[in-house]
């Protein structure tokens, strides 16, 4: 039986709080899309994970949420935006690292935090970390290598590599 998810809502909104209105929630090309993902995964960081690189797909054409399933993440038409990679990496980082667990819980908030990171610099992931806190969802523990500080790949439109 999959653990229920009661930590899905007050995630996503503080996920708004933390990023509304910011680079991160930027609308962006699919082409710019799959810029961040790849530059992700061939990180130091994520290559010393030994966890394989998602399959990027975009959505059906009616689906209002983006979707990591461990093998493949799909992007909606409005996810398309640096954010919502980071978090499907983390959903697809929680599939492949143990202990797992619940679709937004500790596990997935600690993962988020580093993909966080990559992406959007640690300011970014301070940000998110203290919105999480805020709503009552604090990360869980992280057991291996951060990420190098830095401020992110995805800067003002442009991916930076």
């Amino acid at each position: 039986m999959t653990p229920r998810d009661t930590d899905r809502q007050r995630v996503e909104d503080a996920e708004i709080a933390a990023f509304g209105g910011t680079d991160l929630e930027e609308e962006r090309s699919w082409d710019e899309v799959t810029s961040i993902l790849h530059a992700v995964v061939l990180t130091p960081w994520w290559t010393q994970l030994e966890v394989p690189a998602p399959v990027l797909r975009p959505a059906r054409a009616d689906a209002r949420r983006s979707s990591a399933d461990g093998r493949t993440i799909r992007i909606c038409r409005g996810g398309r935006t640096a954010y919502t990679v980071a978090h499907e990496l983390a959903h697809h980082l929680v599939v492949h690292l143990p202990p797992g667990g619940p679709g937004h819980g500790p596990a997935f908030r600690a993962a988020a935090l580093r993909t966080v990171a990559v992406v959007g610099g640690t300011e970014a992931r301070d940000v998110l970390a203290e919105e999480w806190r805020r709503w009552g969802v604090p990360p869980g523990s992280w057991h291996r290598s951060e990420p190098p500080p830095g401020p992110g790949l995805a800067l003002g439109g442009v991916i930076a590599l």
